[in-house]
Formats: structure tokens, C-alpha cells, sequence
């Protein structure tokens, strides 16, 4: 996972009340780092339940101090408070927060996504009030938040993404000397120095000696823990680039208003008014569920680890995201304002341009398939317009392009040679928080795990989003 150090405001605590408030994470900050600079932004976050996020001292597990009370997002960050327990190291907590001997909170993110220098997403796992801005722990990533302004010493530590290991032995493939039993080498006990064998197998064969876990002897070689990175979805470029709001009912209503009503010209001198008439619909959007359930043997926890927990959870929201990409792709497909004509991609976006405009909308997001993306990025400066020759900036990272104050995305589900071209306020993705429970089946000495999660997607104007068929090249 990674480790950031991202700075907020200070910690706030209430001995009466027994709780600490702060700022874990704000919005729109460039943090400056050794591997560049990232920036968090709003409704990038999974937000569990808040009595699921407990806090510790320094990122201590086995350390904890109280449990979160509230968790919300505000215009400058997610803020969150939490109430401390009774005891000793609760007690402590509040009067160093108190003499500002521990001032900061560090938030607790498994699972993160960053790309371009943008925390994309991730799942809020827990929080630690900590002495020092800085994150300890190597196997989740952490934004903290402190009363310190970011310097170019606040480092970024990047290590590969855990996922599931073979319980084979590995193979040993070393250049180095080894240890190994020779009669005519320098003998210390039954232990010998010699020069390695060439080759792997040599290597095995000489670490045998010592590593014999697997019939059940001893073992005097150590293993080296590893982590596995494994790629996963985990964005959804066409969701993050319309209007996201929280789903917080299973039925979305509004008002639709007809606008007929037209002035028209008047003689004036007590001459009847021109009439009009003004109407208005009730509509409705039903909210859909998303879920899975999962069994585990209660001795796979028991024995091993709760890792197992989050990594069940981390694939189910994996699952989550690239439905709900590819479920929205064909809603916009369904009901938008189709223009089938062949032509580039220039004279689609100039197109576009002007038909939002005249309308009353604004061009404020363009999504591509991938084989546009393709030509935009082979574009020659020479036949390039001007708007996207002096000004275009594009991230291979992210599959990106910025051109007059226009950001381009690729969404890998859209069919080829297609071009969406749209105001975000036209389209609105509504999304509950994660619903998590967890039971104990104990009739079968198992433990079941699920996740639920709910959510809404409506077109409120099709005319505002055009959708280009047939664009062959710029």
C-alpha cells in the first residue's frame, strides 16, 4: 500500500464530553512529496459506517482509545469526531491533546487509489491520534492531518499492493556465498562456510539443511514476507465526470418543470394580456441495490488473520465499481441526444460547443472511447487547432487530455468511435454509503460477511448531452 502525509488543522478535544474533533483529511491541498504532488479532493472516499472506524495511538491496532462518532465531508475536508473511552490511555489521550503534546489525527485509508497526482478512491478503515504527521504503518495508506504546514521533506512511501500469495515453497535463485555442509571446508559444529553452488538448485539444496518447517522439524532460515501487486478496477472515469451527490432514500424525486411560457407583444392601453401556460411533473427514480455475502470457516479467523475481512470487501467494491461504469455508459447511451454524422473529433467537440451553448448548458466534460483517445494523442502540432495546440496538456498516466480549459477522459466501455460530450448538471449519480454486517453462523461454525450498497443515476435533460457516433479520427 502507500503512506502520505497530507497536513489539516489541529485537534480539538473536550474533557466533559469525552471526545476529540479534527480535520483528517482537506480537500484541494497540494501535498509536496518525494514522488510528486497529490491532492484529495470530495467524494473520492468510501465512508464506512462511523462506530466502524475506531482510533488508536499511533497507528496501533492493539492500541485502541475510542470509537468515531461522527464522520462528515465539508467544504474545506472530511472532519470527524470521536468519543474516548474510560481508561487510562483514554485519559492520558485527552490531556496530552489538551497541553498539545499529541495534536494530530491521521486517517486510516486501505486500499487507495492515486493517479496524476489525484487520490481517486479508497476505504476509510480506521483513524489514530499521533504525535508526529507521520504514517508507520506499511500496510495501509495515510493522509494525516496536523497543524503544519506541508514542507518538501513530507515523504510518499510506495510499496506494492498485498494480494494473495501461493503456499508453495519459493525458489531461491542467489549469487552470494552460502552456507553449506562440506567436509573440507572450515567446519564450525556441524555448520560448514563454503563457496555457493551455481544455480538455484544447488541453492535449495544447501538451504534444506536448515529449512525443514514442511516435515514438521525446525527452521533456522527466515522467510521474507512479500507483497504481491495484483491490478484491479478501481476508477470509473465516467461516473467521477458527472454531478455526484449521496443517496440517502430509495426513491429520488423532483419536480419537472415545462418552460412554455413565452412573452409576446402588446398594444398596451388596457388591451387583454397574450396568455400563456406554465406545468410541472412529479418524477420518480428508483435507487438499485448492489450486494454479495461471503462464508468464511470460523477458524480461518481464528488462526489467521481479520485481514481476510478487507480483502473480501476490497474485491467486493472492485466488483461495485466496474458495474455501476458500465451500467451508467449504457443509461447515457439509452437517453441522450444522439448526432450519428461522420466526422472528427475536432468538429465534433466544435459542434457540441455550440450546441450547448445555445441551449443554455455549457461544455464542461468530454468522455472518449479509446480509439479517440488514440488519435487525439497522435495529433501533429501542425494540424492541430489552435485552442489544442497552445494549450493541451495530456497525462499518459491517467489517459487524459486537457485543452481549453476542457478535460478529456477515456472510458474503455464506450463503443468505438464514440464521443460524450455533455454539462455534468445533466446527469446525476447518487450513491449510499457501504452497508456492512457481519454474523456468526453457529450452527455451522462459520462467520458471514456482506456488503450492500445502493445506487441512483437519472438523465434530467438528454438534450444537454450529445452523444457522437461514427467520429473517425481528429
Amino acid at each position: 500500500m502507500n503512506s502520505l502525509i497530507v497536513y489539516g488543522e489541529s485537534l480539538t478535544a473536550s474533557e466533559e464530553e469525552r471526545t476529540i474533533s479534527g480535520l483528517l483529511m482537506p480537500f484541494g491541498e497540494v501535498g509536496h512529496t518525494s514522488a510528486g504532488t497529490v491532492t484529495a479532493s470530495a467524494n473520492t472516499l468510501t465512508i464506512p459506517d462511523a462506530a466502524d472506524i475506531k482510533l488508536n495511538l499511533e497507528h496501533a491496532a492493539t492500541s485502541p482509545v475510542g470509537r468515531c462518532t461522527s464522520i462528515e465531508e465539508r467544504e474545506d475536508g472530511l472532519h470527524a469526531s470521536f468519543r474516548i473511552a474510560k481508561t487510562n490511555a483514554g485519559n492520558d489521550l485527552l490531556e496530552e491533546v489538551k497541553e498539545g503534546l499529541r495534536s494530530s489525527l491521521s486517517i486510516e485509508i486501505q486500499n487507495p487509489v492515486i493517479k496524476a497526482g489525484e487520490l481517486l478512491g479508497g476505504l476509510i478503515s480506521g483513524a489514530a491520534a499521533v504525535v508526529n504527521p507521520a504514517f508507520k504503518s506499511a500496510s495501509i495508506y495515510g493522509l494525516t492531518a496536523s497543524d503544519t504546514k506541508p514542507t518538501k521533506d513530507s515523504l510518499m512511501d510506495t510499496t506494492p499492493t498485498l494480494e494473495a500469495a501461493e503456499t508453495a515453497e519459493p525458489t531461491f535463485v542467489q549469487a552470494a556465498p552460502l552456507f553449506a555442509a562440506d567436509s573440507t571446508a572450515t567446519s564450525f559444529g556441524a555448520v560448514a562456510l563454503a563457496a555457493a553452488p551455481e544455480g538455484a538448485e544447488a541453492l535449495n539444496a544447501a538451504l534444506a539443511t536448515f529449512k525443514t518447517t514442511n516435515d514438521g522439524g525446525k527452521s533456522y532460515l527466515k522467510d521474507q514476507e512479500v507483497e504481491l501487486w495484483t491490478t484491479h478496477k478501481s476508477d470509473r472515469p465516467l461516473v467521477n465526470s458527472v454531478t455526484n451527490k449521496p443517496l440517502t432514500g430509495l426513491v429520488l424525486t423532483g419536480t419537472r418543470k415545462t418552460r412554455t411560457v413565452k412573452v409576446a407583444d402588446w398594444a398596451g392601453n388596457l388591451v387583454e394580456l397574450p396568455t400563456g401556460t406554465f406545468t410541472t411533473s412529479r418524477e420518480y427514480f428508483n435507487a438499485t441495490g448492489k450486494a454479495v455475502a461471503v462464508e468464511l470457516a470460523m477458524e480461518v479467523l481464528e488462526f489467521g488473520s481479520e485481514d481476510i475481512i478487507n480483502e473480501i470487501y476490497s474485491q467486493a467494491v472492485d466488483s461495485y465499481i466496474e458495474q455501476t461504469e458500465t451500467e451508467l455508459i449504457t443509461k447515457i447511451g439509452a437517453q441522450s441526444t444522439a448526432v450519428s454524422a461522420v466526422m472528427g473529433v475536432v468538429k465534433a467537440i466544435d459542434y457540441a460547443s455550440q450546441a450547448l451553448v445555445a441551449m443554455g448548458a455549457s461544455m464542461s466534460t468530454i468522455v472518449v472511447s479509446a480509439d479517440v483517445y488514440s488519435a487525439l494523442i497522435a495529433l501533429k502540432a501542425a494540424d492541430a487547432p489552435f485552442w489544442f495546440a497552445g494549450q493541451a496538456s495530456i497525462d499518459l498516466a491517467s489517459s487524459s487530455v486537457n485543452a481549453g480549459g476542457v478535460t478529456f477522459k477515456v472510458a474503455n466501455g464506450l463503443a468505438p468511435k464514440t464521443v460524450l460530450v455533455f454539462d455534468k448538471r445533466a446527469i446525476q449519480f447518487y450513491e449510499s454509503a457501504d452497508f456492512k454486517q457481519r454474523a456468526v453462523n453457529v450452527a455451522n461454525g462459520g462467520v458471514t460477511v456482506n456488503l450492500i450498497k445502493f445506487n441512483a443515476s437519472y438523465v434530467s435533460d438528454p438534450q444537454a448531452v450529445l452523444r457522437f457516433t461514427n467520429v473517425t479520427g481528429v
